[in-house]
């Protein structure tokens, strides 16, 4: 956990429920918190003191949505076959993590549901998601919430020494540990690109803005620069500049979560920026 950053009431509530694990729960917050990292973490202590190093890839079983696709019911079919295993008797736990948890389809959504509902014995589920109200709220009323929060000022200042992040990466990126890290540790050359396609975005003209969309490669790049700006931006929470175009960032967010095309997403944003 040494690169692991998190909000003090939030690694408070990962230590208490580790003395008592639920059968389930929701790690929810902002992408770059560290949620997955805190899951991973989270579950090799389920496993319990006297796991092997071997345990933990038998015994703990990750999902994640394919590129560009949802969590799907094959996939849940996956973690029930997982639930209803015996563990050893070196083991606490077996423990399941559903990344992007947010991406549910109906149908996998509706299998969590049963499994949520007759917890297998010994087996723990935490589901990992940036927007919880995306997920069913039968499902979420079945799961312990660990909610993350930003670090505090001195954390952030604390990780901006350690990894030399420059004041202009900060200023652009935000509060979020794991963007910041990254960006500690990144060639400056392509750090320094991320930059100049965010400003280009915030302040050229609808052709800077399309310029920048077309040179975007993957979702993940999409992300990252959607974020960049959204930060910068929310620094004038209480001017007219941010109020009109919050709305849209957001948009373009749920929908690249929803699995929409990178390039289309970020050219209608651009349109939407005028």
């Amino acid at each position: 956990m040494s690169k692991l950053i998190l909000h003090p009431t939030t690694a408070n509530q990962l230590d208490s429920a580790a003395l008592q694990p639920a059968h389930g729960y929701l790690f929810s917050g902002a992408t770059g918190l560290g949620k997955t990292t805190a899951a991973h973490n989270f579950a090799k202590t389920l496993l319990g003191e006297h796991a092997s190093a071997g345990d933990l890839g038998r015994w703990i079983l990750l999902v994640e949505p394919e590129a560009g696709k949802k969590l799907r019911l094959p996939q849940l079919e996956r973690v029930h076959d997982f639930a209803n295993h015996s563990k050893p008797s070196s083991i606490n736990n077996k423990v399941v993590i559903l990344d992007g948890a947010d991406l549910l389809t109906i149908e996998a959504a509706n299998s969590l549901l049963l499994l949520l509902e007759e917890p297998p014995p010994f087996t723990t589920i935490i589901l990992v998601a940036e927007r919880k109200e995306m997920i069913p709220k039968t499902v979420i009323s079945r799961l312990q919430m660990i909610n993350f929060y930003p670090p505090t000022s001195s954390q952030i200042e604390g990780l901006i020494a350690k990894y030399q992040v420059p004041p202009e990466t900060y200023g652009v990126i935000g509060r979020y540990p794991a963007l910041l890290i990254s960006a500690g540790l990144d060639d400056s050359a392509i750090h320094e690109q991320l930059l100049a396609k965010a400003q280009s975005f915030m302040e050229g003209g609808i052709s800077d803005r399309l310029v920048v969309s077309s040179g975007i490669a993957d979702k993940s790049e999409a992300q990252r620069l959607i974020s960049t700006i959204s930060s910068n931006i929310q620094k004038q929470s209480f001017s007219r500049y941010w109020s009109v175009r919050a709305n849209s960032l957001i948009k373009a967010q749920i929908h690249l979560y929803n699995n929409g095309n990178p390039k289309f997403v970020l050219e209608h944003l651009a349109l939407e920026f005028e």
